[in-house]
């Protein structure tokens, strides 16, 4: 049994977000799902030009689009913060490796995962995030332990447990601890 005592921060939450986004699509999936995106939204404004009778500005429809696109980044970006220090997601937390499963618990809940819930563990140079599916995961920052004994410990532990789903990634910048 591994247990990890850890305190999750908003800085961690984005990685886990980043992480996600990168982990589930391309690069070229990203650019083709936007192109399609644009394009619908131009038709949608040509449409309702047309279906008004107002004369077509292409002024006007950029500057809708951008303020359409604007418009979601900063929502995005607001449901990033609507987190709260003490909830599910941020703040002290304890994780536990045990054969029954990974147990993750704070002042305010107690989950129980069992070993073949887990679809994937990302391995960085700051973190391990072991997912459940697409986009629900445990954010375990490697600042966490004490020692790199105690950081080999848990990866041994995961692997052992988990051998499908150990992904090395190596995808961040490394960060003294």
């Amino acid at each position: 049994m591994v247990t990890v005592e850890r305190v999750i921060t908003p800085e961690d939450y984005r990685a886990f977000v980043q992480f996600v986004r990168q982990a589930s699509s391309s690069p070229v999936t990203s650019l083709l799902v936007s192109l399609v995106a644009l394009v619908l939204l131009y038709a949608g404004i040509q449409l309702s030009f047309f279906a008004l009778g107002v004369p077509y500005d292409l002024p006007s429809a950029v500057a809708s689009g951008f303020a359409v696109i604007a418009w979601v980044v900063i929502v995005a970006r607001l449901s990033a913060r609507a987190l709260t220090p003490d909830g599910l997601v941020l703040g002290r937390k304890q994780l536990v490796l045990a054969d029954e499963g990974i147990m993750d618990r704070s002042d305010h809940h107690q989950s129980l995962f069992q070993w073949p819930a887990v679809r994937r563990v990302g391995v960085t140079h700051r973190y391990y995030f072991i997912l459940f599916d697409r986009v629900m995961g445990i954010i375990v920052p490697r600042r966490c332990f004490e020692s790199d004994a105690d950081d080999e410990r848990f990866l041994r532990e995961l692997t052992t447990r988990a051998p499908h789903a150990v992904d090395k990634l190596y995808d961040d910048l490394p960060a003294a601890r």
